[in-house]
């Protein structure tokens, strides 16, 4: 039953995620009428939910998210992010969230590459670990 939960969870958000790709572009926010205000709010609700599996995709919807619209404001998913990843009991969950909060607070130096299976999430989140190592590492040994 929890499978059931889960995938249906996964089916719900990689919906969203092919929703919110549909209005990708340089100026595709105002040109189609896209409402980050209540993405953002969706994204938070998503967070809240007490089923891990949503969690977990709603962080890995969030990340495409922010590869996509790198210039908008993600300060209040950053407050939430914070607090996943403080108060979550699974500790995958918790450090995925915590890296999808660096990413949104920092950025990365290249773009994400989303895997070429939809199901694997891992990647994603290894490219962020992977590119936030080297710019944090690069920066404390040149500073």
């Amino acid at each position: 039953m929890k499978t059931v939960y889960l995938y249906a969870a996964f089916v719900v958000l990689s919906l969203l995620a092919l929703t919110v790709s549909g209005f990708a572009g340089p100026d595709a926010t105002k040109s189609r009428g896209l409402d980050h205000q209540n993405v953002a709010k969706n994204f938070i609700a998503d967070l809240k939910i007490d089923n891990p599996g949503i969690v977990e995709s709603a962080l890995f919807v969030i990340v495409e998210y922010r590869n996509r619209y790198p210039a908008l404001d993600y300060s209040s998913l950053i407050d939430e992010l914070a607090k996943v990843a403080r108060d979550q009991k699974d500790s995958t969950i918790s450090y995925k969230a915590h890296l999808a909060m660096m990413y949104l607070r920092y950025g990365t130096d290249g773009d994400l590459v989303p895997s070429s299976d939809p199901g694997d999430h891992e990647s994603l989140f290894r490219q962020i670990a992977e590119q936030l190592e080297k710019k944090f590492l690069a920066s404390n040994i040149s500073g």
